[in-house]
Order: C-alpha cells, then sequence, then structure tokens
C-alpha cells in the first residue's frame, strides 16, 4: 500500500495520538507545587 499523508494529516493523528502520562510521572508531577515550579522556570 502505498499512503500519503499531507502534513496537516500528519498534525492531526500526532495531535490526536498524544502519549497519556504513565505513572509514577504524572503522580510526581502533581506532587509539585505548581506556582514554585514556575516561579523558579520549571
Amino acid at each position: 500500500m502505498n499512503l500519503l499523508l499531507t502534513p496537516a494529516e500528519i498534525s492531526a493523528l500526532d495531535a490526536e495520538t498524544v502519549p497519556v502520562p504513565v505513572y509514577p510521572n504524572w503522580f510526581i508531577d502533581n506532587l509539585v507545587d505548581q506556582p514554585l515550579a514556575q516561579a523558579l522556570g520549571k
């Protein structure tokens, strides 16, 4: 099969197939003090 996608189609597919954060990364991110992280530029 020869399938050629346009850049717009590839972008649309990329947007729909973003991997979900895995445990424990999402949990650790929720433990971080968000205002402090923003102040530190992280």
